[in-house]
C-alpha cells in the first residue's frame, strides 16, 4: 500500500500466460521540508525566504523514492532496470521542461 504516491505493477510472460513480475512503489520520502512563498528584505537589505503567514511552514518529502518490495523474480531485472530508468527520466523532463513528453529539442 502506498500513500499518497503510486503503485506500478510490471507484468510479463511466463510459461505462456501474463504474470506479474514486481510491483514497484512510488513516492516522496518521510522527511519534513521547510516551505517558503516569498522573499523579503531584512534590515540590512538582503532578501530572505519568508512566508507570508509569519509562520514555519513544511511538506514532506525532499526526495521522490522508488523502491520494490523483495523477493521479486531474479530473471526480470534487465525489464526492472528500464522501467526504474524511463520513471526517472520522465520525472526529470517534467521537472525540467513542464512535461515528461518533451526534450531537448522541443
Amino acid at each position: 500500500f502506498v500513500k499518497g504516491g503510486m503503485c506500478v505493477n510490471i507484468y510479463g510472460m511466463k510459461d505462456g500466460a501474463e504474470s506479474l513480475i514486481c510491483e514497484l512503489f512510488c513516492e516522496m520520502d518521510t522527511e519534513m521540508v521547510n516551505t517558503y512563498d516569498t522573499l523579503m528584505p531584512n534590515k540590512d537589505g538582503e532578501l530572505e525566504k519568508s512566508n507570508r503567514s509569519g509562520k514555519e511552514e513544511f511538506v514532506k518529502g525532499r526526495y521522490f523514492v522508488i523502491r520494490r518490495p523483495v523477493p521479486f523474480d531474479e530473471s526480470s531485472n534487465k525489464a526492472l532496470k528500464a522501467m526504474i530508468k524511463d520513471m526517472t527520466l520522465a520525472i526529470n523532463k517534467y521537472y525540467a521542461f513542464g512535461s515528461c513528453f518533451s526534450d531537448d529539442a522541443t
